[in-house]
């Protein structure tokens, strides 16, 4: 994968547990783009602390005062911004790469110890159909975003953060 120099606004998507900040970790330090010139990142899950429907919102917001020349966006939460900035008309990255990895992959990342941060997340019965409505949710959104016209149409990566995978 190649970060071109004219790519300033990048937003990485992906379900849960794809590989998205991996994937930022990556390119930061592999990318000659991303070396030569200095990538703010941003998480959406920085902004889960507020309403669903300000959440975006306040991560612009943020991007306004901060003023980088470059940034990235990562989070699952980017369905949400690339569907309302279009909705909007106040955002439209240059890049958007989106995550795949099969669903058991993600499981097993999502069990992982490091990912669970002290606390029990148990993919049980509820879990799952927790995690299915989110993955429907942005699916959605997904595709809801794909066939909307758009003032400014980015460039679209799908990376497959695993070997093997099948979609």
């Amino acid at each position: 994968m190649v970060i071109h120099t004219y790519e300033k606004k990048i937003v990485i998507v992906g379900l849960f547990a794809t590989g998205k900040t991996t994937l930022v970790n990556k390119l930061l330090n592999e990318q000659q783009v991303m070396q030569d010139h200095e990538y703010k990142v941003y998480h959406t899950d920085d902004f889960l602390q507020y309403d669903r429907k300000l959440q975006m919102r306040f991560l612009l917001n943020k991007i306004n005062l901060d003023k980088p020349d470059r940034y990235i966006i990562e989070g699952a939460a980017a369905y949400r911004l690339l569907l309302s900035g279009v909705k909007e008309n106040n955002f439209y990255p240059d890049l958007v790469i989106q995550c795949l990895a099969s669903d058991g992959t993600r499981q097993e990342r999502y069990m992982q110890p490091e990912r669970l941060n002290g606390q029990r997340h148990a993919l049980d019965k509820k879990g799952m159909k927790d995690f299915k409505a989110f993955d429907n949710m942005y699916r959605k959104m997904w595709n809801e975003y794909m066939s909307m016209p758009k003032k400014q149409e980015p460039r679209i990566i799908h990376y497959i953060t695993e070997e093997g995978y099948n979609n």
